[in-house]
């Protein structure tokens, strides 16, 4: 078996376990008609589903003279809420995390040069990741999807 074959065969393997995973948990659901089902009708089975995650606010604090560069902080803030609207377009890929009301909490886009959801456009860096298995799975299934 050639090393490109394989390697798309275990690709697709996880792919299909993911998925067993996730409708197992109920979060997305199949329907038994075989029609063709586009990436953006998979994600919108993830609207409304429970989402955990652990919001990480990076900035810079004082300037240490042993080091000669500015201390790097980091604050780790719990975010719970359920997946809005999925945005899956060139340019603007990403979620939102709605509470329950209905408001939105935030709005999360993928980054590819950090290989991380990050919170849209600010002078710190925000990232956002999952607090627990499932949420972790979430973002990977929604990241597997989009554009």
């Amino acid at each position: 078996m050639r090393r490109f074959d394989k390697k798309n065969n275990i690709r697709n393997a996880n792919l299909l376990a993911e998925q067993r995973y996730l409708q197992s948990k109920e979060l997305i659901n199949e329907n038994e008609v075989s029609e063709a089902i586009t990436a953006q009708d998979k994600l919108n089975e993830l609207v409304g589903a429970e989402i955990n995650l652990i919001k990480t606010l990076h900035t810079t604090g004082n300037y240490n003279p042993e080091t000669g560069e500015m201390d790097k902080v980091k604050k780790d803030t719990p975010v719970n809420g359920v997946i809005g609207e999925i945005v899956n377009e060139p340019g603007v890929n990403g979620f939102k995390v709605m509470n329950s009301q209905g408001g939105k909490i935030a709005f999360l886009m993928y980054d590819k040069h950090s290989g991380s959801f990050i919170e849209g456009d600010s002078i710190f860096k925000i990232t956002y990741k999952g607090a627990d298995e499932t949420s972790e799975r979430i973002l990977q299934f929604i990241l597997r999807y989009l554009v």
